[in-house]
């Protein structure tokens, strides 16, 4: 068939790969006309977002509680697609605290311990510590691949508990003791989530 170029300026008769690699650029394409699925590649990263929080925050809780601020929500091309969660949480504590932060993914925990008797489970942080321990901090790191069920949003939040039931409180961003003084650091945390074609 012969190429044509009608009236309305639409042109026929050109075969699939009929254009050399020239012909169309980045700049002609319209923005999102081209979708993860013709990304071609499994592990190329779709999307990206995150979250950071440098103010503080507490809770004597042996429940999970929402970090606040450390929240990302993505909506996901694909069912087979993955999120890719990274990020820390700073914790400062005293004595009597089993410091746990653990991934919430709409709604559910996800990327724990394995569950073995009593024993707390959670993503990150660390056991009890000495009495001596009030200006200390640690840092929990948060590392997960979550596999996908469903394509749509899904929100990812950080949260944190004392596994404890001692009532003592655990802190975010900043050391139990905290004095107006040089030797005092504030700290950041984050989240981010990135989703990952399957």
């Amino acid at each position: 068939m012969a190429i044509a170029i009608n009236g309305t300026g639409t042109i026929t008769g050109i075969s699939v790969g009929g254009l050399n690699d020239s012909i169309i650029t980045s700049a002609e394409l319209a923005n999102a006309a081209v979708t993860a699925a013709k990304i071609g590649y499994a592990g190329a990263i779709l999307q990206t977002n995150s979250a950071t929080k440098t103010d503080t925050q507490s809770t004597a809780s042996s429940s999970p509680v929402d970090i606040t601020d450390l929240s990302v929500t993505l909506s996901v091309a694909s069912s087979s697609n993955k999120l890719l969660i990274t990020g820390f949480v700073v914790l400062g504590f005293y004595s009597d605290v089993n410091r746990s932060v653990v991934i919430d993914v709409n709604g559910s925990t996800v990327g724990s311990g394995a569950a073995a008797g009593s024993r707390t489970t959670a993503h990150s942080g660390g056991n009890y510590a000495s009495a001596d321990d009030r200006w200390k901090t640690v840092c929990a790191p948060v590392n997960y691949l979550y596999q996908c069920t469903a394509s749509g949003s899904h929100t990812v939040k950080l949260r944190f508990f004392n596994g404890d039931t001692s009532g003592q409180s655990l802190y975010v961003n900043r050391s139990q003791i905290d004095d107006n003084a040089s030797y005092q650091t504030r700290y950041v945390s984050t989240l981010t989530v990135s989703e990952v074609q399957g």
